[in-house]
């Protein structure tokens, strides 16, 4: 029960968050696409990516635990390679196929891998930042 519960959180945080790389790809769609889609469209296409990585992420770990007995480092090492390109993929192909341009059409994979990986760029600031916050605020705290 607590490990679905918190699955449904990480996926209710991915659809939350996704708030932040809408805003901040505004200026990216704009130059590399030269068009304007509705922020709704933007927001829609990284919730559902982030909600897809998640789950992608969950399942790859899941398989990591199947294969851990063995090899553990070469199988880390490939679980974490899995869980990044295959997070950058549907990612990517979430925004290229979910964001229209004016005449209607998606925009595709290669305007998407542009934009994303701007998008990106953009976002770890702010991700480094709420990380930091996140850990002062629920570290706990050493007694003297």
């Amino acid at each position: 029960m607590d490990q679905a519960l918190l699955i449904v959180a990480k996926l209710l945080g991915g659809a939350i968050f996704a708030v932040v790389p809408a805003f901040l790809s505004r200026g990216s769609f704009r130059r590399v696409c030269e068009c304007n889609p509705s922020l709704v469209s933007i927001y829609v296409a990284f919730a559902i990516g982030g909600i897809g990585v998640i789950a992608w992420s969950e399942g790859v770990i899941f398989l990591r635990d199947q294969f851990s007995n063995e090899n553990f480092g070469i199988v880390v090492i490939w679980a974490a390679m899995f869980r990044l390109l295959g997070a950058l993929a549907i990612l990517i192909a979430a925004v290229g196929y979910l964001v229209h341009d004016e005449r209607g059409k998606a925009i595709g994979l290669g305007q998407s891998a542009i934009v994303t990986l701007l998008t990106l760029a953009l976002t770890a600031p702010v991700a480094f930042v709420a990380f930091l916050m996140s850990a002062f605020l629920f570290m706990p705290h050493a007694s003297n």
